[in-house]
């Protein structure tokens, strides 16, 4: 059960709400949505948070290609920022419950429509 929390709340990092709209300012729902998938694959995949696995570095850039993301620009790196907090939140919480519900969502086998993890 606890496990179908986490995912719900992973899964809920997806979902764009009114307030967030203003926080992302004028990017699309696919930016967002990017945007948010990658940060949280960044979070779970690098600096041993999740040591059973770790980004794919080509999925990202395919990803933000794909939603038409320059990087370069503040306001990429800013939505990435914000884009971390509840993920990094939830990762402190409770990392074991926190990297397999990254791993459920962004995994080979995973709910989103791209894999943004693989195992180590």
């Amino acid at each position: 059960m606890r496990r179908l929390i986490i995912l719900a709340a992973l899964l809920c990092l997806a979902a764009q709400t009114h307030a967030q709209q203003s926080e992302y300012g004028d990017m699309t729902n696919a930016h967002v949505k990017a945007i948010q998938m990658t940060a949280l694959a960044m979070l779970a995949g690098r600096h041993g948070n999740c040591p059973s696995f770790h980004v794919i570095e080509s999925a990202l850039s395919e990803e933000w290609h794909d939603a038409n993301i320059s990087m370069d620009t503040p306001k990429f790196k800013n939505a990435m920022n914000l884009s971390s907090l509840g993920p990094l939140e939830q990762m402190r919480k409770d990392p074991v419950e926190f990297c397999r519900g990254a791993w459920e969502l962004l995994g080979p086998s995973g709910l989103y429509r791209r894999q943004l993890l693989e195992a180590n």
